[in-house]
């Protein structure tokens, strides 16, 4: 299953090398005194819409969740359904407080978005090992690792492993950007 996301990666690595060398000749060539500029340009402008937008999709994903939930199970399992709902909702509130950040031009916006990328990593199997230990422990439902790794399917895996490469590629960009390091001093 791996294998399938082999020549994303390899893709994106091609993309990153090719704007790495393009930056690395456009600053060799830059007369003194004639800098980056700070502000929301570039590819830090095209972050702050992406973290608006990832704001507004991942609201709507969070009420439709609550909308395709059926009532059964949140019935039969309510304590597991809080903490879900309590994990997605400290998500949302990351990621928007991140965005605002970065609108801002806050100095506090790398250590948010730090903290962005450890949740986007860490969330999606916690949150599988936080079911299974609630089904295990608290319910007392047996349910085997087994179990709980064929209920994950490709789309799952897909996303995740989708989801830490782009937000390894971006936090490669703030931590190593000019632009962020001019940008977000206040």
């Amino acid at each position: 299953m791996v294998a399938q996301f082999i020549p994303l990666a390899l893709v994106l690595g091609i993309i990153s090398l090719a704007i790495w060398f393009t930056q690395q000749r456009q600053r060799a060539e830059e007369p003194p005194g004639t800098g980056l500029k700070p502000g929301l340009r570039g590819w830090l402008a095209f972050l702050n819409v992406a973290l608006w937008v990832g704001s507004l999709r991942s609201l709507v994903e969070f009420a439709k969740s609550f909308a395709d939930q059926d009532p059964t199970v949140a019935k039969q399992f309510p304590l597991l359904s809080v903490a879900d709902a309590v994990i997605g909702g400290l998500g949302l509130v990351l990621l928007v407080y991140t965005a605002w950040l970065l609108t801002r031009q806050s100095r506090r916006f790398l250590a948010a978005f730090h903290y962005l990328a450890a949740s986007v990593v860490l969330i999606p199997p916690l949150s599988l090992l936080l079911g299974y230990l609630f089904l295990n422990v608290w319910y007392a439902v047996p349910v085997t690792v087994g179990a709980v790794m064929t209920s994950v399917d490709a789309q799952f895996v897909g996303q995740w492993v989708a989801g830490t490469l782009i937000i390894a590629a971006w936090l490669m960009y703030v931590r190593r950007s000019r632009r962020v390091a001019i940008t977000c001093v206040r």
